[in-house]
């Protein structure tokens, strides 16, 4: 009785004591946790709204991190929104061209710095001009309201959900880290799972 005592305490204590080694801020989620400096490549998937400030100044800081981690890190970058699907629907419009990244660069300055915040969301006018600086005016008039677009917002969307995914920007870190806060916390994350930290 008392052997089997033991070891109920030990498989209570074996997810904590899996990432005990994990440094940094976050939340573990349901799921097979990898250990401490574990992996060649850390995948990281980023929840971000066009409209969110913070997601903005986020994004300026992802270069440098991309830069430090080269290719140990893997970015994947999800766009949900509670304000309206279309912005996020250009987004996945554009990634079929491989122009995700300028758009979303353009669609932060107009909310941002230009003041088009809500016009982005509520006339398509406005985003159909985003679209037409980057090129894809024909895409965007076929797609926009397409079901394979519409299908992909929802995909992330009910992805963020399933990983309780209430603000932005949140990073879920191999699946199983929900990570908030700054690039410091994220690149503490990272490297804790590296097999050789980057310094």
């Amino acid at each position: 009785m008392k052997n089997i005592l033991l070891l109920l305490v030990a498989l209570w204590l074996l997810p904590s004591l899996a990432t005990a080694q994990i440094k940094g801020v976050y939340e573990t989620l349901a799921g097979p946790a990898p250990k401490a400096h574990s992996l060649k490549q850390v995948t990281v998937r980023e929840f971000f709204a066009f409209h969110c400030p913070h997601c903005y100044h986020f994004s300026k800081e992802i270069p440098a991190l991309k830069k430090r981690f080269g290719k140990k890190l893997k970015i994947i970058y999800t766009p949900i929104d509670w304000v309206g699907a279309d912005p996020p629907k250009l987004y996945y419009i554009a990634q079929e061209k491989g122009k995700e990244e300028a758009v979303a660069a353009m669609m932060y300055d107009f909310i941002h710095e230009k003041g088009l915040g809500e016009t982005l969301y509520q006339d398509r006018f406005k985003l159909a001009y985003v679209a037409k600086l980057n090129g894809l005016t024909e895409e965007f008039k076929q797609q926009i309201d397409s079901p394979e677009i519409a299908a992909k917002f929802k995909a992330g969307t009910d992805l963020a959900r399933s990983k309780g995914v209430d603000s932005t920007p949140t990073f879920i870190v191999e699946g199983v880290y929900k990570v908030q806060g700054g690039p410091d916390n994220l690149a503490l994350v990272i490297n804790s799972l590296l097999k050789a930290p980057v310094k």
